[in-house]
Order: structure tokens, then C-alpha cells, then sequence
């Protein structure tokens, strides 16, 4: 029985998060916060974009990266962020933001994937990988 208020879906969702993920192995390439690596990123700067209801994730910084990378919106459908942990990263709750594409072949892949958070209202990390899709 879920907890008062807690929907069995919800439920999941939050004991997902607690298992986190792990980004152990993918080839991450940093972008500089501080210096603006991203025209715009500075704006996250020590904020953390999972507080609350996680909407500066799920909202905010998922639409910037999607206007980085270029997302049209026929291919709008493919882009997802959500707060998780991040066994990598001493399981600290990350903006974790996907993009994945439905392949000629009918499967889908991840083809960019980006992390971003914040140790303090001065320090703020940001990395992201792109794997080959046909992988």
C-alpha cells in the first residue's frame, strides 16, 4: 500500500531515484560552467535545478539544451530530464537530460545525454556524452 498522497506510480518513480543510475563508462566531456562553456549556461550557476518539484530541470534547463543541440519540434518528443542520483557521482541528484531517437530499424537510442549540478551557490558542473546510436 502506497503512502497517503503517494500513488503507486509516483512510488515507483521515487524508489527509481533512490537506486540511481550509473554513469560509470560513458565518455563525458565537460563544459565550463563558470566561463559560459554554453552561451547561457551561466544562468544554472549554483542553482539547484532539482529542488522542489524539479521543474528548472524538467522545464528550463531540459529547453535549453534542447535549443543547444537544435531539437525540432518533430523530434521534440524524444527530448527527457528528470532529477536522479548518480552512483558515478557519490549519488549526488543530478539534472540528468536525454535525447533519444527512434532509429530506422525501429529501436530507440540515447544520442545525447547531459548532466548538470550544483556543490554550492558558486559551483556548478556540467558534462555531456554522445553516444553512437547504432551501439
Amino acid at each position: 500500500m502506497s503512502p497517503p498522497g503517494i500513488g503507486p506510480v509516483s512510488l515507483y518513480l521515487q524508489a527509481g531515484k533512490d537506486n540511481g543510475a550509473n554513469s560509470d563508462g560513458t565518455m563525458w566531456t565537460d563544459v565550463n560552467v563558470m566561463a559560459d562553456g554554453w552561451k547561457g549556461i551561466t544562468t544554472y550557476l549554483g542553482k539547484n535545478l532539482c529542488d522542489g518539484a524539479g521543474t528548472l530541470c524538467t522545464n528550463d534547463f531540459k529547453d535549453f539544451v534542447g535549443r543547444y543541440y537544435n531539437v525540432t519540434p518533430s523530434t521534440k518528443d524524444g527530448l527527457h530530464a528528470d532529477c536522479e542520483t548518480d552512483k558515478n557521482l557519490r549519488k549526488a541528484m543530478v539534472c540528468w537530460v536525454r535525447y533519444k531517437l527512434k532509429l530506422q530499424t525501429g529501436a530507440v537510442r540515447t544520442t545525447v545525454e547531459v548532466q548538470f549540478w550544483s556543490d554550492n551557490p558558486q559551483v556548478s558542473h556540467c558534462r555531456y556524452a554522445e553516444p553512437n546510436p547504432s551501439e
